[in-house]
């Protein structure tokens, strides 16, 4: 079963997308776009435009939407973690904690948070906490403006951070790894740390020129905050701002400076590969690939901003159903009653048969089990039935008569004229062709287990017919 899905890269003034077709059998890009803001125009119209756009030229009905937010409008923050493990009380207690570091008030921001265990503030503590947030306006103006189009918004979270927590997961990179976004005059730098994200950070710059000092000074800043021997292995990077920052970045710094490639890190297939940027379109294919693969991402989509669950979507459906459920059980449980009252009232028409039947067979008796009465007074019957005498074996007549019919084969000419049933013998009078037959008659009776012997009392030739009358004495 294949799933559509769309992931949608906002920046401050350009707008990325990367429609994604996710099978058993693997993921495959089908379709990518970049559409530039209109100069003129503010944020708001800019992105309606943009995104109207985006409709015309993709088709996009019916897909999953993973929309990033520009990581210039996202406050990062870190917090020691608190002692308890409560995700519910967690969310209760950081806008408390929160607030004396924000520059506006804590309940204009949606926030979410991610755990690190590696970074303790103490030896006993449970980690920090990575949080995030973002104005509520932001917030509204997306979720109206994805409102009017045909996709279903599962996750909101900041741009970058997808392409980060891919890479700490599956990208089986140095365990003290910097990343960093430059989209030419906004950097995000990630810092991770045996494994696990350890800080996000922006930053505005004029020029490219001054990238690298603000790299140096967050790496710093964080080794002095956290007591550490931190120095990264390698920085991977992307953004449309790395036409000349790879070659600063990699005399300045002196480390190892990697162009990321998400599509062969992550195996994906393309439709139009020679199209493909991956400095440009890396951070928008990691947003597709985070409702394909599920891996840990903040999400801004909670509270007032939840998306209706899989339980609202769809209950209507399943109301639906479930009455459609119950009908049929009601029909089953009804039509069982039917036969069972039709089977019980042919039940009692045959014991009314019984009985009539027992009653007119046996006037003299009382009527106690009419079924089992008959079938006992059929058995005692039966035993009378055989040959009165004194004989060792008992033998029905209807026995004897079916014997003698079984050995007489259709091959023979022979008319059995008559047939007299004594008490220790059997006469069969006849008539046949030819002399032979007689004997070969006598022959196939006297094989017969429960005939001692059979003898030829007589054969003479009728003039008239010209056929052999016979009679041949069965000796029981």
């Amino acid at each position: 079963m294949s799933r559509k899905i769309l992931g949608l890269n906002i920046r401050r003034d350009i707008v990325s997308a990367v429609i994604l077709n996710s099978t058993l059998q693997g993921s495959r890009v089908e379709s990518h776009l970049e559409i530039p803001f209109a100069p003129e125009k503010k944020f708001e119209e800019g992105l309606k435009d943009a995104l109207a756009l985006l409709q015309e030229t993709l088709d996009i009905s019916g897909a999953v939407c993973v929309l990033g937010l520009p990581p210039s409008m996202i406050i990062f923050r870190n917090l020691p973690a608190p002692d308890f493990k409560s995700q519910h009380k967690i969310r209760q207690i950081l806008p408390f904690e929160l607030e004396p570091t924000l520059p506006l008030a804590v309940d204009q921001i949606v926030i979410d948070f991610q755990l690190n265990t590696v970074l303790k503030p103490q030896e006993d503590s449970r980690g920090s906490l990575l949080i995030a947030g973002v104005e509520q306006s932001l917030m509204h103006t997306c979720i109206d403006i994805l409102e009017t189009m045909p996709v279903t918004c599962e996750m909101i979270t900041p741009g970058s951070y997808a392409l980060i927590n891919f890479l700490a997961e599956f990208g089986s990179i140095q365990p003290n790894t910097a990343f960093l976004d430059f989209d030419g005059h906004y950097g995000c730098l990630a810092l991770i740390v045996e494994g696990q994200l350890g800080l996000v950070r922006g930053f505005s710059l004029e020029c490219a020129d001054n990238l690298c000092r603000e790299v140096k000074r967050t790496i710093t800043g964080f080794v002095i905050k956290h007591n550490l021997n931190y120095q990264p292995d390698e920085i991977l990077i992307t953004g449309s701002g790395f036409d000349e920052g790879q070659t600063i970045l990699g005399t300045s710094l002196e480390m190892p400076v990697k162009a990321i490639e998400l599509g062969r890190i992550a195996d994906i297939k393309f439709k139009n590969v020679h199209r493909w940027n991956a400095l440009k379109m890396d951070n928008t294919l990691a947003l597709a690939l985070q409702c394909s693969e599920n891996f840990k991402c903040l999400n801004f989509r909670q509270g007032a901003f939840a998306a209706a669950n899989q339980w609202e979507e769809h209950k209507g459906s399943l109301f639906k159903t479930a009455a459609l459920a119950i009908m049929m059980l009601a029909l089953l449980g009804i039509n069982v009653l039917i036969d069972a009252y039709s089977m019980e009232k042919q039940l009692s028409g045959f014991d009314h048969r019984i009985e009539s039947i027992f009653k007119t067979t046996f006037p003299d008796k009382r009527s106690v089990n009419p079924l089992h009465q008959m079938r006992t007074a059929m058995k005692e019957l039966s035993e009378n039935a055989v040959i009165p005498g004194n004989t060792e074996q008992h033998i029905l007549r209807i026995n004897i008569l079916e014997i003698i019919s079984s050995q007489i084969s259709e091959n023979f000419d022979v008319v059995l004229t008559r047939t007299v049933i004594g008490t220790e013998n059997v006469l069969i009078h006849g008539n046949t062709d030819t002399f032979n037959a007689v004997e070969d008659i006598r022959l196939k009776l006297e094989s017969v287990k429960k005939f001692n012997r059979v003898t030829i009392s007589s054969t003479n030739m009728d003039k008239k017919t010209n056929r052999i009358k016979f009679l041949l004495k069965v000796h029981l």
